[in-house]
């Protein structure tokens, strides 16, 4: 109908038959019975609108004409992929994984967006599906409602400048207690304080912090030695800084893992190319940061055995 109205409110026969005068009538008078007025002049010829039915074609094609705009919007609509990790994880791993993904970003037509935070916040924005995909400890195996990839072991170790180590012809992991460490007071269950204390290291001026972002400002300062998680290690110059694993800290690898609630792709796509493009992006990611993490591993054995 919209298509046949002319500027001064007349309307004809469609020019290739599709749609003819008596079929535009017919559609009017069931329009008439639903609104419960006149959008027509009656017995016209060619067919009339009244001020109502001028009013309801003006209504209808921004109606339309917006609707064939959202459509053209979703078939180049980019979808967002969020992902959570903690502050650690996110700044020495994810996003220097993210920056080698870029293209990937361009090609697959993803935006992403990193929320950091605790393991409890995260795992609680998962569950609400606010996040569609985090980086967690062993919190990944506990959620029935959750499918996890193992990333890799999430080892830590101590990150210093060479002039704080002591002089000697064979290198000794046990670290002499003059040596001032910055550590976190906790992460995943670890309580570096107290392995450090019982390791007879760090009696002095040792400095406790909230993050290991700050561990590695202090660290940089080349005045502090800091318990830094593995994923740390490439971004200090070697063999300007030294990176080592002591025997207290033998014990505190942990596994890291990929984790995204089963249902979030039900809850929140519905658009089937959107679902897989993710879905190919979450794979590339899953083998990016295993190689990524891994590498970092083979880095800190060697800067290791080079003492």
């Amino acid at each position: 109908m919209l298509s046949d109205v002319e500027a001064k409110g007349g309307i004809r026969p469609a020019t290739n038959g599709s749609v003819n005068e008596n079929v535009i009538s017919t559609a009017l008078l069931e329009l008439e019975k639903a609104l419960a007025c006149k959008v027509r002049v009656h017995r016209s010829s060619p067919l009339r609108l009244t001020a109502e039915g001028l009013e309801l074609t003006k209504i209808s094609r921004e109606f339309f004409e917006k609707l064939d705009d959202f459509f053209r919007r979703c078939r180049n609509l980019s979808s967002t992929v969020t992902i959570g990790a903690g502050d650690s994880v996110a700044h020495w791993l994810l996003l220097p994984v993210l920056a080698n993904l870029q293209n990937e970003f361009l090609t697959q037509r993803l935006n992403v967006s990193v929320v950091a935070g605790s393991t409890e916040k995260l795992a609680l924005m998962l569950r609400e599906a606010q996040i569609d995909l985090a980086l967690l400890g062993e919190i990944g195996r506990k959620e029935k409602d959750w499918d996890a990839a193992s990333v890799g072991n999430y080892s830590y170790c101590v990150v210093c400048h060479e002039d704080l180590l002591p002089r000697q012809e064979e290198f000794s992991d046990v670290i002499p207690d003059t040596i001032p460490f910055a550590i976190v007071r906790e992460h995943w269950g670890w309580n570096f304080p107290k392995m450090i204390f019982d390791a007879g290291a760090g009696p002095n001026g040792t400095i406790l912090l909230e993050t290991f972002t700050h561990v590695a400002t202090l660290v940089r300062t080349e005045k502090f030695a800091g318990i830094l998680p593995v994923s740390t290690v490439s971004s200090f110059s070697y063999p300007k800084f030294r990176s080592f694993v002591p025997k207290f800290l033998n014990s505190t690898q942990q596994e890291l893992h990929m984790v995204w609630k089963s249902d979030v792709d039900e809850v929140k796509m519905h658009d089937l190319s959107a679902k897989l493009r993710i879905e190919t992006f979450r794979q590339n990611l899953l083998i990016n940061l295993r190689a990524e993490l891994l590498k970092r591993e083979q880095i800190l054995k060697k800067r290791t055995k080079d003492l």
